[in-house]
Formats: C-alpha cells, sequence, structure tokens
C-alpha cells in the first residue's frame, strides 16, 4: 500500500487530506479533485484490487494522542473505502 497511487495510465491518485477527499495528476499534469465526504478523515494508502477498483485505507491520523498533546481524537471505526478509477490499474501498482 502506499501513499500515492499511479495507474496504468498514469493518473496519479492522491490523499486531498485538508478537504477530506481524494484527488488525482492526469498525465497533462492537470490536477481533479474526484470526491470528498467527511467520513475520508485523513486518507493515506492506496491500492489496487484484483476488481480493478482502487482502495483506500481512512486512519484518522491527524486526531492521534501523538499529534493531539496526547488527547485521543480518533474515533471507529476506521474504514477501508473503494473507488473506480479513471483508467484500469492492476494488483501491484
Amino acid at each position: 500500500m502506499t501513499v500515492l497511487l499511479l495507474t496504468i495510465k498514469n493518473n496519479a491518485y492522491i490523499p486531498d487530506v485538508h478537504h477530506n477527499g481524494i484527488g488525482v495528476t492526469k498525465p497533462n499534469e492537470e490536477y481533479e479533485h474526484l470526491f470528498n465526504d467527511p467520513r475520508i478523515s485523513w486518507p493515506n494508502g492506496f491500492s489496487c484490487g484484483d476488481d480493478g477498483m482502487i482502495y483506500v485505507t481512512i486512519n484518522q491520523l491527524h486526531l492521534n494522542a501523538v499529534v493531539n498533546q496526547g488527547v485521543q481524537k480518533t474515533k471507529p471505526p476506521f474504514l477501508i473505502a473503494r473507488f473506480k478509477p479513471l483508467a484500469p490499474c492492476s494488483v501491484g501498482r
């Protein structure tokens, strides 16, 4: 799993931690905001599934006690989201 995911068509999927979302930088270097949702609280790791979907872990890192003066602000559930990429991706990419 990686913080940035590059697909076969060179779309780079990246977390948008400031807007609770996911974005993509396309081969022409154009950035596109794909979606956001309050449940996407610090998206972190991306992976291509064998079903062709992209999976992303939602870890609430910014709410962890380590970065909040010892106060644990994370709240379960800790999620894994999935979405259809703009172009095919492959396992191991």
